[in-house]
């Protein structure tokens, strides 16, 4: 997926310009673009998951049925059938997403103090 690896290259250059005081909002926003780039490249991966180790159906009865999105299907699937290094890399990523947005919000809001 390239996707993923254009939004972490992008947020590292971000994070690098963001160290600049007067960067940060800037860099902030782009941190906070580049996160929901790599967010929706993981919702992509999740429903891949999904649908090759449970099926389309499971995906639909959960999102429709249960209110449940495909990134907490994707990780019962994975728990359930041992991909223990496919977890990881999920959680890992979901992690990268959260981290990334909380640092550019912090920067956008540090910049209009």
């Amino acid at each position: 997926m390239p996707g993923v690896w254009v939004a972490i290259g992008v947020a590292i250059l971000a994070a690098v310009v963001g160290i600049i005081p007067a960067a940060r909002n800037i860099a902030g926003v782009l941190l906070f673009i580049c996160s929901w780039g790599l967010g929706v490249c993981i919702w992509v991966w999740s429903v891949l998951i999904v649908t090759s180790t449970w099926g389309i159906v499971t995906l639909y009865i959960a999102n429709l049925f249960f209110a449940v999105g495909a990134i907490i299907v994707a990780i019962l699937a994975l728990l359930f059938g041992g991909h223990w290094s496919m977890l990881l890399q999920l959680v890992v990523f979901g992690v990268i997403v959260i981290a990334m947005r909380l640092l550019g919000t912090a920067w956008v809001d540090s910049r209009s103090e």
